[in-house]
């Protein structure tokens, strides 16, 4: 069965929880799909457009649990009807201490490969993620390597050259795909079909970029053209997946693979030291993996 991975990525800062819980209602009326936000910048807003307000069962309860126990329970998720769940972080956070920064890093490296398992295993044929975070934020990062398709919502034109900017980031030193990015923009899009059909004349790599309105249906549209399921995959679903509370503790996270190798590589730690911390553009630490085998080290990697 076909399953696909999509990102609401709000790297301008836009507030997207509306867009992406309504295209996520969207695809759950053909096949199963979980919606989480993952609390990057520790501002909750999904749980306020869901109506989910719980302080028990909720994206930092889950971030904890994996954490602490090193796997995921679906008693921890809002299922809304039988093919849709969600998963908001909590309304009753706190943005000045963020759960973020009170897990270990290879939670936060490996928790969307958990959530993914989880998903795959109650018979989900999509995991929607809602981000905030930029690219240094490891769950924001580890979201967009495990993504399909990429969702960028724009608030105005003008964040189109920040959103065009991080892409080609992401394709040049990442090697992502073009394609799998959509810019959802607000108002006309001819604006921003211009600016992308400029930018890609400059650099070839951007070629590819989707650009479409800020609508729910929209998007959808979109997304339905990259994705392509078989034809058993447009029959009626039955409840699917296991009955009991699934586990992803022996599933293999994205930590356990290597990952990109660069020329310079700082220990996470180093971030806390003078040295560090006297570079400038700090924005370009982005996670890696240093060593081989068992002894591959988490680190950072400046450019």
């Amino acid at each position: 069965m076909k399953k696909n991975t999509i990102v609401f990525w709000s790297c301008t800062g836009a507030d997207a929880s509306e867009l992406s819980f309504g295209t996520a209602e969207l695809l759950a009326e053909h096949r199963r799909a979980l919606l989480a936000e993952l609390p990057c910048l520790g501002i909750p807003r999904l749980g306020f457009v869901s109506g989910i307000m719980d302080r028990s069962r909720n994206t930092e309860s889950a971030l904890m649990c994996f954490d602490q126990k090193n796997c995921l329970t679906w008693d921890l998720v809002h299922q809304v009807n039988q093919k849709f769940a969600v998963l908001p972080a909590s309304v009753f956070a706190t943005p000045d201490c963020p759960i973020v920064t009170r897990v270990s890093f290879s939670t936060l490296m490996d928790f969307v490969t958990a959530l993914r398992e989880l998903a795959w295993a109650r018979g989900c044929r999509h995991l929607i993620l809602d981000c905030q975070g930029q690219l240094v934020n490891p769950m924001t990062f580890f979201s967009l390597k495990a993504a399909d398709q990429v969702v960028i919502p724009l608030a105005k034109p003008t964040e189109a050259a920040y959103a065009l900017a991080s892409i080609r980031r992401l394709i040049q030193v990442y090697k992502h795909r073009p394609e799998k990015f959509i810019l959802a923009a607000v108002g006309d899009i001819k604006a921003i079909e211009r600016i992308v059909y400029a930018k890609g004349k400059e650099k070839e790599n951007l070629k590819g970029i989707k650009v479409t309105s800020w609508d729910s249906r929209k998007i959808k549209m979109a997304l339905d053209q990259s994705f392509v399921f078989d034809d058993e995959d447009l029959q009626e679903e039955g409840d699917g997946g296991s009955n009991g509370k699934e586990t992803t503790a022996d599933q293999p996270g994205l930590a356990s693979q290597p990952f990109f190798g660069f020329e310079k590589e700082v220990p996470w730690g180093a971030l806390l030291n003078e040295e560090a911390s006297s570079w400038e553009l700090r924005q370009d630490y982005f996670p890696t993996q240093a060593g081989a085998g068992n002894e591959r080290e988490t680190g950072l990697v400046y450019l």
